[in-house]
């Protein structure tokens, strides 16, 4: 799986008072940890909504875009990792599990 990976990307970012990220339009596979705040994921055709203390593996194919809930601050921290031309496969696989979890404290 981690071979159709090209590149990963870390960060953190505030969004103050709402805001938007995307739409991504190219296959990508995310860890998304929703440290304060609330997003609406939009990954192809799911949406979901993460709050604080939640985290989501999030792939998608063709469209992924985040939206940040309005009126108060959300904080996320994120690895996003950009899937070689082949790599749609790997948007694509069922892992099995819910789409959020609970943060551990060692996140």
């Amino acid at each position: 799986m981690y071979s159709k990976f090209q590149t990963f990307l870390f960060g953190e970012t505030l969004y103050s008072q709402g805001g938007k990220y995307g739409p991504v339009t190219r296959p990508q596979c995310e860890l998304i940890l929703v440290k304060s705040g609330a997003v609406i994921v939009e990954a192809d055709v799911s949406h979901h909504i993460l709050v604080a203390g939640q985290a989501a593996l999030v792939q998608s194919t063709e469209h992924l875009e985040y939206v940040y809930a309005d009126q108060q601050d959300t904080r996320v921290t994120w690895c996003e990792a950009s899937v070689t031309e082949n790599g749609q496969q790997v948007a694509s696989i069922d892992m099995g599990q819910p789409f959020s979890l609970p943060i551990s404290r060692r996140m």
